[in-house]
């Protein structure tokens, strides 16, 4: 049904209220700018991500958030060049910092904002703090290398170890055939420990490739203190 005129303004109301409450409820920082480039309005959200208040940040430039650089400053322009031109520019990726001086990463949408006229009166920027996610997959990534790299370390401790079992077996046997005065005697005997060293290196780089799973125990820390004094 069409909106009676007499009933528009409570419905113009009724739509700004709920526009009011859905960017102010919103997960994502919400920020608008003037056409000076000067933040105009900023929600919850926006204060969370960089621990400002909205006071604190409405009527300043968002450089104020950002990393001195020139990669980011030229970042900006670029983006702020496409917004000026009437294009949105999504999902382009930044650092900030919060109000506590850590860099935060931040993927940022930016949008023209038209009156009625189609005049470009401002910028909606939609931001997100990705840094816990950008970590995350980082220490993902850590963990596959890491696994591969302990296949790869199983893998070529059998293909050595195999052969070093039969160096040893024959190592023994020569040795044996030599009287306890025979140079030759001490320097099987020499080859015998050299191999008995690479195999323990060998088992070694089994374990690593094969870490066991961390068993707490109880202990006593009184005697644990006693023993690093005794050191």
């Amino acid at each position: 049904n069409a909106v009676q005129p007499r009933d528009r303004p409570l419905a113009l109301a009724a739509h700004r209220d709920a526009s009011t409450s859905l960017v102010a409820g919103s997960a994502a920082a919400i920020i608008t700018l003037d056409s000076d480039g000067k933040v105009r309005t900023c929600n919850r959200a926006a204060e969370k991500i960089y621990g400002r208040s909205a006071s604190e940040m409405i009527g300043t430039a968002p450089d104020v958030l950002r990393p001195p650089g020139p990669e980011a400053v030229a970042t900006m322009q670029e983006v702020e060049r496409r917004v000026r031109d009437g294009e949105s520019v999504e999902h382009f990726e930044i650092d900030r910092v919060h109000a506590d001086g850590r860099t935060i990463k931040v993927h940022v949408t930016r949008t023209p904002l038209y009156d009625a006229n189609q005049n470009m009166i401002g910028v909606m920027s939609m931001e997100h703090d990705v840094t816990g996610l950008l970590e995350m997959e980082a220490k993902l990534r850590e963990q596959e290398y890491l696994a591969a790299v302990g296949q790869l370390a199983a893998s070529v401790a059998h293909e050595v170890k195999n052969p070093l079992a039969g160096i040893r077996g024959a190592c023994e046997i020569i040795s044996d055939g030599y009287d306890d005065e025979d140079p030759k005697k001490e320097l099987s005997i020499e080859v015998l420990r050299q191999v008995d060293r690479l195999n323990r290196t060998v088992q070694e780089l089994l374990i690593y490739a094969r870490p066991q799973k961390r068993q707490p125990a109880v202990s006593d820390i009184n005697r644990i203190l006693a023993q690093g004094m005794d050191l």
